[in-house]
């Protein structure tokens, strides 16, 4: 391996690991900027020529629209520098979240580093789930939050990851250790999942589990498939579906002051009326805390003090950028969407597209009851694996390719 694939696989390690760490360590992202920056000189300086990311267009389309309308809308609310930059919700902050998904298509359009993003991946997973599950049998948790400091970011991660790991597991003509080591991996994944006990991750999972499957019939492919991949499919889907229901269930009963949702119900109350008082460019990215704090959006019955955002993506978008940033987050969706379907369509026995798929869909289902793509750590983990995804399809294999 020469000194440039060395540094090209050094880089992609630490942009995989920057992009899970903003709720453990300030600095990780810097640092996978930092190291792309200067893979970057480094490659100009030896190739004496820089690659051209391929960016597909519906991708493109779909960055374009989404974040050129928040800086459109953020116009108009420059009063206060945070909805621009500073702020947890700025427009720079939610473009630089975008950045890994370049990083990572840069580099890895030009050299292989496949191997050493897989072994990354699956040692993230690894090490979040070995240490929350013994920080919680070991300590005085209450709920797996492992290295972070919500149950939510643990949950966010696996949803993104997990489909990522399944891929890399059935994709490979692996030997029996590396079955058992796999199958004990998501069992931990599992079990990770469950002590965070987070609703939203129940909701996520079965709306992903549900749109794969029907994009497996909508193409027609179910027919193609051999008995064996068929019962492997559908025990995946029924533990999926009973996994939600059961832990579900579970979570209403151990938790039952969780159960109704009443907050979430006044904070998306007061989010409309936030809209209708500013219907075409909203309150301000930024400005959504500072509005529910106090005055006439602050419901009498609230018991949560320091919410920050109404814990629905959409919501956020119409009350914060206004119907421009609401139909342009629906169209972000969309578009992203054609691109992976097609994607799943001209490689239907690729499983990459279909693990990315899961990935989008889940997490934008887990952005009905929480923060999803406007969550640092989800964005850049998020686009990191949207630009790896087309590296993997495009590397595959022959064999993968044609589902052998």
């Amino acid at each position: 391996m020469t000194k440039t694939n060395c540094f090209a696989n050094l880089t992609a390690i630490l942009i995989a690991w920057g992009v899970t760490t903003d709720h453990y360590t300030n600095i990780g992202y810097s640092v996978s900027m930092i190291s792309f920056v200067l893979f970057w000189l480094y490659d100009f300086y030896t190739r004496k020529s820089l690659a051209k990311p391929d960016i597909p267009k519906y991708i493109g389309l779909a960055i374009t629209i989404l974040y050129g309308t928040l800086a459109a809308v953020s116009i108009f609310h420059v009063d206060n520098t945070n909805n621009i930059y500073g702020g947890y919700y700025s427009l720079l902050s939610f473009i630089e979240n975008t950045l890994s998904f370049f990083m990572i298509l840069y580099i890895g359009q030009t050299y292989d580093v496949r191997l050493s993003v897989n072994a990354t991946i699956i040692g993230i997973t690894s090490a979040l789930c070995g240490y929350g599950l013994w920080e919680y049998f070991f300590t005085d948790k209450i709920v797996l939050d492992s290295f972070y400091f919500s149950s939510h970011s643990p949950t966010f991660i696996l949803i993104l990851f997990v489909p990522f790991i399944l891929a890399f597991a059935g994709n490979h003509k692996i030997v029996s250790l590396q079955k058992a080591g796999y199958t004990i991996l998501l069992l931990l994944c599992i079990l990770t999942l469950y002590f965070c006990q987070v609703r939203g991750a129940y909701l996520a999972i079965f709306i992903a589990s549900t749109c794969l499957m029907f994009i497996l019939f909508r193409l027609n492919l179910w027919n193609l498939l051999s008995n064996k991949l068929k019962h492997a499919l559908l025990i995946l889907f029924i533990s999926a579906i009973a996994f939600c229901i059961v832990f579900s269930l579970h979570i209403n009963f151990a938790f039952p002051d969780r159960a109704s949702g009443g907050e979430r119900m006044m904070m998306w109350e007061s989010s409309y009326q936030m809209f209708i008082d500013h219907p075409v460019t909203g309150i301000g990215l930024n400005e959504w805390q500072a509005a529910y704090a106090e005055g006439k959006y602050h419901p009498v019955e609230s018991k949560e003090a320091g919410q920050d955002f109404p814990h629905n993506v959409f919501i956020y978008f119409l009350s914060t950028g206004g119907f421009l940033s609401f139909i342009a987050y629906l169209l972000y969706c969309t578009f992203i969407f054609k691109h992976l379907y097609n994607l799943i369509k001209s490689n239907p026995f690729n499983p990459y597209p279909w693990a990315m798929m899961f990935a989008f869909s889940g997490i934008t289902a887990y952005g009905l009851t929480d923060g999803g793509i406007i969550f640092k750590y989800v964005a850049r983990t998020y686009y990191f694996l949207l630009g790896y995804t087309l590296i993997l399809v495009k590397q595959s294999r022959p064999e993968e390719q044609k589902g052998v």
